[in-house]
């Protein structure tokens, strides 16, 4: 008597993909990233702004509290220029400049096209030796070639505040 054989051995089994299926997943992948990519690198860009802006409010209370701890007026300076977009240095001396800073306490420099900063009136931020400032003070930090930035409010207190910027870019 014969046997039959089985229908499992007359099948054939796959051990792979076909070049077809293949190209279909990637086809989708490819599409999937070009519709991530560009939220990604605003992401980023939002990110370097906020980094800033958390550095900033990190100098502000530096000064503040050796302000009052040595009981002498601290300063915070743009490395260059009147804007902090390439960085700030903390002094106690209100001539210290970048390259020459003999009183600083801190120096720190934002990587290049991170952010950008509006200007501000005068060559630097003063605490005086009670932490305090002379007036209110708003500065904007920006995305470089974006439109999302944060504001940063020192009260005269002292007091850092921040807010989403409503005229970056404009």
């Amino acid at each position: 008597m014969r046997h039959k054989k089985s229908s499992r051995h007359l099948t054939k089994t796959h051990n792979g993909f076909t070049l077809i299926e293949l190209m279909i997943v990637i086809a989708i992948a490819a599409t999937l990233m070009s519709i991530a990519a560009p939220s990604f690198g605003n992401f980023v860009k939002k990110q370097r702004v906020e980094a800033a802006v958390s550095q900033f409010q990190s100098a502000v209370a530096l000064a503040r509290s050796t302000a009052v701890e040595q009981s002498k007026s601290v300063f915070i300076m743009p490395i260059s220029g009147t804007n902090y977009s390439n960085g700030w240095l903390i002094s106690t001396d209100e001539f210290d400049t970048y390259a020459d800073c003999t009183e600083c306490l801190a120096i720190h420099q934002l990587d290049s096209g991170s952010a950008s900063s509006s200007e501000i009136t005068g060559s630097h931020i003063e605490f005086t030796r009670d932490a305090r400032l002379g007036s209110e003070l708003i500065i904007q930090f920006c995305q470089t070639a974006g439109t999302a930035g944060t504001d940063v409010s020192i009260k005269k207190s002292g007091y850092v505040t921040k807010a989403i910027a409503t005229t970056c870019g404009s």
